[in-house]
């Protein structure tokens, strides 16, 4: 149990050390992401001010949840998905403001 949050804790340390500070700029946002298949999960990434904070389980309101199958996300993140496709296939879920997605996706440089 416990080497399962150290891993979860490490992954998320390593996802908010990979983004680009320089594409947070005029970003203000709250995303819920809700991961699917191999690996369930949640998570919840707040960009204000220039900084990405991320922790686990949803928390108050957000401009944007999104649920997603984790190795598409992953895909997506690193440039190699797009958008439409994971819409149109169903392997990405969205609700709220959908343009903010791909200024998200802007902040993890491939």
């Amino acid at each position: 149990m416990r080497k399962a949050a150290t891993e979860r804790t490490n992954r998320m340390n390593t996802f908010v050390q990979r983004y680009g500070p320089w594409a947070l700029e005029g970003l203000d946002a709250v995303f819920h992401l809700t991961f699917t298949r191999e690996e369930n999960r949640q998570a919840i990434v707040v960009v204000r001010d220039k900084t990405l904070r991320v922790s686990e389980r949803h928390v108050g309101s957000a401009s944007l949840r999104v649920t997603v199958d984790s190795r598409w996300w992953l895909g997506f993140l690193a440039k190699e998905r797009r958008l439409l496709m994971g819409l149109l296939r169903q392997r990405l879920r969205l609700k709220g403001f959908p343009r903010l997605l791909p200024a998200f996706g802007k902040c993890f440089p491939a």
